[in-house]
């Protein structure tokens, strides 16, 4: 199926929604490290409910913040604000479409967006219960007793980097990266082989979140991501592990070991450019609507959405291609969030029960396993009803 022929300069200035939300949102801007501005479509929970801690919520590779407004809305609802960031290169984004420069820097973009968020969440606590009167200087959050610890020096990737490792694991680069994770020597997805997951949360003890006696709440972030998302957040958590202000990790058919794969040609134009011309684009191997949804009026949507990211270039399949070996290489029990996986029992696009396997191995099973009736956007169900209830009790689960 051939893309829509859309400019980055004829996209609306704002994404279109599947279904609009039936909660307001507003569109604030997120500055990431390297001065790229980003949006960032924000769910604040109804005035008469509790507000609890906040979601950073990832889209996936081909999707955007307008494709979740309903999932967005339903936890505001329940007292969660929702940040819904736009990765760099997607969305409403207009600047080099489809691209990163490394794993690192979209690592480093999540630490801007769990820092934007606790900014404003610890403004709006300061301003509820005012527990830092008089204190106009310095950093607000750490002024109103908000914990961040130290997530440790950003991730540098360069191309010479990249070639290191290639030739330390005798891999080579390829667009079914995508969305999958590494592959067998006979071409099969990879995976660790425990047992499914089982019922259980990890301690808590290294994510503290109560605060002393007569002192405010600390924030914290839960982290949902769904799809590629879902693969980014993964990485994430293994990667930023002493961030004491992450509560929980939710993911919703995480594009960890794929069913899809781009054509062998293609992996080796991939493969043969990214170096040379990383900014060379090859189609994402996901452009038919029937691979995300059953739900005819949505796979409509999907042909006509403007903000669908249809290519990506070669630098940024092989971030996806980072990523993969990072959590391929991962010892056991390298995520220790509470961690809820979401699986669709009809997904044309994920290996389910590979991922399964491997989000098990990360978590060293303690992971709770959710699996409902329906395509790969569960989102896009008749009814997502089902969706947000494993949503909401994978948020709660992780903290308040």
């Amino acid at each position: 199926m051939k893309p829509p022929a859309t400019s980055s300069t004829d996209l609306p200035s704002e994404v279109t929604w599947a279904r609009p939300p039936v909660s307001a949102w507003r569109r604030e801007a997120l500055r990431l490290p390297d001065g790229y501005a980003t949006s960032v479509y924000v769910f604040d929970p109804p005035a008469d409910v509790p507000r609890g801690q906040p979601v950073l919520y990832a889209h996936g590779i081909q999707s955007h913040p307008g494709w979740y407004g309903t999932s967005a809305a339903a936890m505001a609802r329940a007292g969660h604000p929702v940040y819904l960031v736009t990765r760099r290169g997607s969305g409403d984004n207009r600047t080099a479409r489809g691209h990163a420069r490394g794993a690192g820097q979209l690592l480093d973009d999540l630490d801007a967006a769990v820092e934007f968020i606790l900014a404003r969440e610890g403004g709006i606590l300061r301003s509820a219960m005012d527990p830092c009167e008089g204190k106009v200087e310095g950093n607000p959050i750490a002024d109103c007793g908000l914990r961040i610890a130290d997530s440790g020096p950003p991730v540098q990737d360069s191309p010479q980097s990249t070639r290191r490792t290639q030739r330390e694991t005798g891999t080579s680069l390829s667009a079914s990266s995508v969305l999958c994770g590494p592959r067998g020597e006979d071409g099969s997805t990879a995976a660790p082989k425990p047992t499914d997951c089982v019922g259980g949360i990890p301690s808590r003890t290294r994510y503290p979140h109560t605060s002393a006696p007569g002192s405010p709440p600390h924030c914290g972030v839960h982290l949902l991501g769904v799809s590629w998302g879902g693969k980014l957040l993964c990485a994430y958590a293994m990667r930023r592990p002493h961030r004491a202000d992450l509560l929980s990790l939710t993911l919703v058919c995480p594009g960890l070991i794929a069913q899809v794969d781009a054509p062998p040609l293609t992996q080796l134009a991939v493969a043969a450019t990214f170096l040379l011309a990383p900014r060379t684009r090859f189609a994402i191997p996901l452009n038919a609507p029937e691979l995300f949804t059953d739900t005819p009026d949505l796979q409509a949507y999907l042909r006509r959405d403007p903000h669908r990211l249809h290519t990506a270039t070669a630098r940024m399949l092989a971030v996806s291609r980072q990523l993969d070996l990072q959590l391929a290489r991962a010892p056991r029990g390298s995520i220790a969030l509470p961690t809820t996986l979401i699986v669709a029992a009809r997904d044309r696009i994920i290996d389910t029960p590979a991922t399964r396997a491997l989000v098990s191995y990360l978590t060293n099973r303690r992971c709770t396993l959710r699996q409902l009736d329906g395509a790969h956007t569960l989102e896009f169900e008749p009814d997502p009803a089902p969706l947000l209830d494993a949503i909401l009790q994978g948020t709660e689960t992780g903290g308040a």
